[in-house]
């Protein structure tokens, strides 16, 4: 029988041992993770040979064409029947036409994923790690109005930042690093993937990031009043204060890996908190 949200197996990190695509042709060396948290997750999928790049502004064009590869997204899995549909609210790559949407059957520990509008194959392991807590949170960047996701599940944690103006629909990331301005590929970097693991001191290392420079960094969330703070970089290495808005918290809402977040109630992934704009109205 297949196995589709809200089902509580699907909570935790899962790590993908084998791709199978429509030609036919096999993926077993990538470094692809899903980490589900109640009905939010993160995806994260990077190459294998993935440089150790720095700034995206330093790259010669041989790795910037490499990062371009890198896949991530993030969002809200929702059943249809007895197929998974992942909804991407953040996204790396550009819109596509058809949804992501799978066939998920349990074989053994495994979980096998069969597309429903393209012939692939992807086999999923659990990674066994603890399962709680659990919860997640939907942000929105206060000056951009750019959308981000942090998710939690036992020690580990999902973060996905979205652009603040999404790329155009169709095509590849690569496509706006082959033909784009440096201006244009310098805001098509501007967005993050990564998973990382919170430390006994209560810090996130990141771990793995689809800007690779990024792992072992802190991702450095703090509360600060009504909003979260973040201590990040642009695509050119500038220092840059982030400021996020709470648009939506489902789960523990007190296990958020943010430093000082206090009072913050838990919701259900519909419930909406007002801005700063409807507030005042």
């Amino acid at each position: 029988m297949p196995v589709h949200p809200p089902d509580d197996r699907l909570v935790g990190r899962w790590r993908r041992t084998l791709l199978i695509r429509p030609n036919g042709s096999e993926d077993r060396t990538a470094e692809v993770s899903w980490l589900q948290a109640g009905s939010r997750y993160v995806d994260l999928r990077l190459p294998a040979g993935l440089p150790a790049s720095g700034p995206v502004a330093q790259l010669p064009a041989g790795e910037l064409a490499a990062l371009a590869g890198v896949e991530g997204f993030a969002g809200a899995l929702r059943a249809d029947g007895r197929w998974t549909c992942w909804d991407r609210t953040v996204d790396l790559q550009p819109a596509q036409a058809l949804p992501d949407e799978g066939l998920l059957e349990p074989h053994g520990a495994d979980l096998v994923e069969t597309g429903r509008h393209a012939r692939y194959l992807e086999r999923w392991r659990s990674t066994g790690g603890p399962t709680a807590p659990v919860c997640a949170a939907e942000l929105e960047d206060a000056g951009t109005g750019a959308v981000a996701l942090l998710v939690r599940v036992g020690v580990d944690v999902g973060w996905a930042r979205g652009r603040a103006d999404p790329l155009p629909a169709g095509g590849t990331l690569a496509d706006v690093v082959a033909s784009g301005s440096r201006a244009d590929v310098l805001a098509a970097f501007d967005a993050e993937v990564a998973l990382g693991v919170t430390a006994p001191d209560g810090r996130v290392l990141i771990t793995a990031s689809s800007l690779p420079a990024r792992a072992g960094a802190e991702l450095a969330l703090t509360a600060d009043g009504g909003l979260l703070q973040q201590l990040d970089r642009t695509p050119d290495g500038t220092p840059v204060r982030r400021r996020w808005r709470i648009r939506a918290v489902e789960g523990d809402a007190a296990s958020l890996p943010v430093r000082g977040l206090v009072d913050i109630p838990s919701f259900p992934l519909a419930t909406q908190h007002p801005s700063t704009e409807e507030r005042s109205a």
